[in-house]
């Protein structure tokens, strides 16, 4: 059954009550690659997006053993491939999104999370939309699923 875009704005306790200790490193530097490229699609991170994900990633289970100064280190390595090289900051985001691939359990949460940073400017523009299909693609969801479009 298609999913509509609502079903990305539920709430994402089922994704932070999943995910397991032993998958943190993957779990935390996916995520926060994800966050940067969705909050670096219009290429500047939007202060309400960096206060979004502070405030979203410190409840994946998971990530909470980390201290905050841990998260915010790793979402700025993350955002700074962007500063430094559009192209392979995308591709390094890419790759470590894709390793969450096999966790069948994490992928709809992430991208709920995606979107909430994505909306947190209350804008969601085609270049957001954009970055959401590519993160779907990554994770190997269909974006059709979730109300989003693929670029004609």
């Amino acid at each position: 059954m298609p999913r509509t875009q609502n079903d990305l704005q539920r709430s994402i306790d089922e994704f932070l009550a999943e995910v397991s200790e032993a998958d943190a490193d993957v779990i935390l530097e996916g995520v926060m690659a994800a966050c940067a490229l969705i909050a670096f699609a219009d290429g500047k991170v939007a202060p309400e997006e960096r206060t979004r994900m502070l405030s979203v990633i410190p409840r994946f289970t998971t990530l909470r053993y980390f201290p905050q100064s841990e998260l915010i280190d790793a979402f700025e390595t993350a955002t700074g491939w962007f500063e430094a090289e559009p192209i392979d900051g995308k591709l390094r985001a890419l790759e470590a999104i894709g390793r969450i691939r096999q966790h069948e359990r994490y992928k709809i949460p992430l991208l709920r999370a995606c979107h909430a940073i994505a909306t947190a400017d209350h804008s969601f523009d085609a270049r957001e939309q954009e970055a959401l299909v590519i993160i779907c693609a990554a994770l190997d969801l269909d974006p059709a699923d979730y109300g989003l479009k693929e670029r004609a």
